[in-house]
């Protein structure tokens, strides 16, 4: 009767080692002692070490029956591997042992990191968008609070400009004019920043109208005329051409002033004092071989030049 058990129970044993030589998950036999005594080839593939040098050594992880655990587990050649380990107690060879799966699971942790990954950037542009409307509704609100106190100031220096205050002196007109050149430049600038369909659409509209050339430039130097008064440095306007036609272009008026006070602000910036900065306009039959314009025909030019340090 005792043969026939041990011949049972060698038979289940040949049977257990058949199936878990072709499971697909690593299965190692562990010892009373935490030593492996058996590995099947996908351990050895996971484990990246033949079944020989793996008997014999200790597992190094804490296991416990019924209770899944993670490792990470690192090859002779460096790379890193993520597993999942489950025990169950068994009796091998005679004596009682641990069977512990051992599961490849780094394609599923680098998916779910992907899918955590996704979810971050969802709740970033969700909490961009937020902000986006957050920034629309404050310009909404902020539109007339922007918009009153400038034309207001515009207003008043018209009403000085015209002598209702009473009568102004030449010096007096003049400085009154810079506030209204200077007060109506803010204002198209907050125009153009509160508006909020050009603002959302990302791009800024252009109104293609003749325009004087001369008006543009004198607008743009009465902008600029006070910090190079305060920086001891001379403007000048010159019209380029034999007659005395007025020049005229075709463009956006407000978008090529700003343009003009922009180099005329740089200009003087790096312009030290006794210097100057002169502006010239004109129309010319051909341009620079630089710009890349479109059309053909006449066209009106624009320079600004400066005795400052330059570029080089």
């Amino acid at each position: 009767m005792a043969d026939g058990d041990s011949r049972a129970s060698a038979a289940e044993e040949r049977r257990l080692r058949e199936i878990i030589d072709h499971l697909a998950d690593g299965i190692l036999i562990v010892s009373s002692d935490g030593r492996i005594s058996f590995a099947n080839p996908a351990a050895e593939q996971l484990f990246a070490r033949s079944a020989r040098s793996l008997a014999g050594t200790e597992l190094g992880f804490p296991i416990a029956n019924g209770v899944p655990a993670e490792i990470e587990l690192v090859r002779p050649d460096g790379k890193a591997v993520t597993a999942e380990l489950r025990v169950l107690d068994v009796m091998w060879e005679g004596d009682p042992a641990r069977l512990v799966s051992v599961r490849d699971i780094t394609d599923r942790r680098r998916a779910e990191e992907r899918t955590r990954q996704v979810e971050r950037e969802r709740a970033a542009r969700a909490e961009a968008e937020a902000a986006s409307r957050a920034k629309s509704e404050f310009l909404a609100t902020m539109s007339h609070e922007l918009r009153t106190p400038l034309n207001a100031v515009v207003g008043y220096a018209h009403l000085l400009d015209i002598g209702i205050g009473g009568s102004l002196s030449p010096e007096q007109r003049q400085q009154v004019d810079r506030i209204l050149a200077s007060s109506r430049h803010l204002l198209g600038l907050v125009n153009e920043v509160l508006d909020l369909a050009k603002v959302d659409a990302g791009r800024l509209g252009v109104q293609i109208a003749p325009t004087p050339a001369q008006a543009t430039v004198d607008v743009a130097v009465t902008l600029v005329q006070p910090a190079a008064e305060a920086r001891g440095v001379s403007l000048t306007v010159r019209s380029v051409g034999d007659d005395d036609a007025m020049v005229y272009y075709d463009g956006d008026e407000d978008r090529v002033r700003q343009i003009l006070v922009n180099l005329l602000s740089n200009a003087v910036k790096f312009t030290g004092a006794g210097g100057n900065v002169a502006v010239e306009y004109g129309r010319a039959e051909a341009t620079d071989a630089a710009p890349q314009l479109g059309g053909a025909g006449r066209w009106t030019f624009f320079r600004v030049t400066d005795t400052g340090v330059g570029i080089a």
